[in-house]
């Protein structure tokens, strides 16, 4: 998750450091209204294993899960309240001292509202936010435990989105949770989720 980390950086860097606080006027550049944009985004796994057998301890393990593209559809009611749709895949074949090699082949789509508050700087709007919204996880993965298995629930994150006149980027940082357990329900597993995403758009 190296690059999109890098990505999210840079951008803090540039909103807290390179804008200046004005109160001037915002003419054509305002913040509602709906946008468009597309990006990268990483996944992180974090696996807990558990075992019926009592005699077995569980253990835990962590490993980057592929990267891919994110898509992303958007609406902003105002400067404090939005709603969002995304997509995102991540896919790679992934090597780890736990599993081994796998191909990994997944996506993920997402359903979120954000709160927070787009701040004036000179040009730039700057919008800090959390949001929480609903997911559907399609897991095609092959040669690991984990083999052609679905999940929805809720999930939470949080951006940063930084916006001048039309166009916007926007860093997130989202977390989710599936359950998975073998035929014979031997093996359960809880893995945790870490997508980051970074997306650059156009504001209609």
């Amino acid at each position: 998750m190296k690059k999109a980390t890098l990505l999210i950086t840079i951008l803090s860097v540039l909103t807290t450091g390179t804008v200046s606080a004005k109160s001037g006027e915002r003419a054509t550049n305002t913040f509602e209204g709906m946008r468009i944009g597309a990006g990268i985004s990483e996944t992180g796994v974090e696996a807990k294993f558990k075992f019926d057998d009592p005699a077995i301890e569980g253990f835990a393990a962590d490993f980057d899960y592929g990267d891919g593209y994110k898509f992303e559809l958007g609406y902003d009611f105002n400067e404090v309240v939005g709603v969002g749709a995304s997509y995102e895949t991540n896919t790679g074949t992934i090597t780890n001292n736990f599993f081994g090699t796998g191909n990994v082949d997944a996506s993920t789509i997402k359903l979120s509202i954000d709160l927070g508050y787009a701040f004036y700087f000179d040009s730039f709007y700057v919008k800090p936010y959390a949001k929480l919204g609903y997911k559907f996880y399609l897991d095609d993965t092959s040669d690991w435990v984990t083999e052609e298995y679905n999940s929805d629930d809720f999930f939470y994150g949080a951006g940063l989105r930084l916006q001048y006149q039309a166009i916007y980027i926007d860093a997130t940082i989202d977390y989710f949770s599936t359950d998975f357990s073998n035929d014979d329900e031997t093996i359960h597993v809880v893995y945790d989720y870490t997508q980051v995403g970074v997306t650059i758009g156009y504001k209609f």
